[in-house]
């Protein structure tokens, strides 16, 4: 199995599997972070918003430590 920094960088050169899979490891992640006492459809967007973000920092050509430092920090 992949680690983090590897699929990073996979999807980073436009490989979607990898993509795939880092959104399968997140999903809890994003899920739990973004429905800490909200209400649902504030809970929705704050997920959605989540999800947008998470690909962009992926997609970025900011290095691997520096995205990997903002998924653990923060979703």
């Amino acid at each position: 199995m992949k680690n983090i920094e590897e699929l990073v960088r996979e999807a980073q050169t436009g490989k979607k599997a990898a993509f795939e899979e880092l959104c399968r490891r997140f999903t809890g992640l994003v899920r739990s972070r973004s429905g800490q006492s909200f209400a649902r459809s504030v809970r929705e967007d704050m997920e959605g918003a989540a999800w947008l973000a998470f690909a962009k920092a992926v997609r970025s050509t900011v290095p691997v430590a520096a995205i990997l430092k903002a998924m653990r920090r923060s979703v």
